[in-house]
């Protein structure tokens, strides 16, 4: 019977180190398999953890997509948002999961020259930041929306003066 008890309890931590040195494997070792020393990608609206798995796949040598899905899920990364993610080759799942919950909220340089008109404004917005060149300009000649912000269709280009 001890004999039984002994075989029980070496199995349960054998399996036990297992466990860990699985979970070691996929979140501590580098996640991406490519010569470049630095990735940058651009994620985009609509994008859900499946589709950024295999953009990350294509452009940056992403090694497993479905332990992307599974681990940015179990890390707390279930949202996707747009923005630029820029990381090292070498970073591991749990440094790339920290990194695109940091960047739920990134700041973008948007340089809008002075004599940029309506539809300018609108395009360089759209290549920057995850908006519609379209639904821009269906605000900004919308003098309902535009009233919410006190602004018409004469003052709204001071939401784009400088500091």
């Amino acid at each position: 019977m001890k004999k039984w008890l002994v075989i029980i309890a070496v199995a349960a931590m054998l399996s036990g180190i297992a466990v860990a040195a699985y979970v070691w494997m996929n979140l501590y070792r580098p996640v991406f398999d490519t010569s470049k020393s630095e990735i940058q990608v651009r994620i985009r609206k609509g994008w859900d953890l499946n589709r950024l798995s295999t953009e990350l796949k294509q452009q940056a040598g992403l090694k497993d997509t479905a332990a992307f899905v599974y681990w940015m899920k179990k890390l707390g990364y279930k949202a996707v948002k747009p923005c630029f993610l820029k990381v090292t080759s070498k970073i591991n799942m749990k440094e790339l999961a920290n990194e695109l919950k940091n960047l739920r909220n990134q700041t973008v340089n948007v340089t809008i020259r002075g004599s940029m008109d309506a539809k300018s404004i609108a395009r360089v917005l759209a290549s920057k930041i995850e908006v519609d060149s379209a639904e821009f300009m269906a605000l900004i000649t919308n003098s309902k929306k535009l009233s919410v912000f006190n602004m018409n269709d004469t003052t709204w280009p001071a939401y784009f003066i400088p500091n």
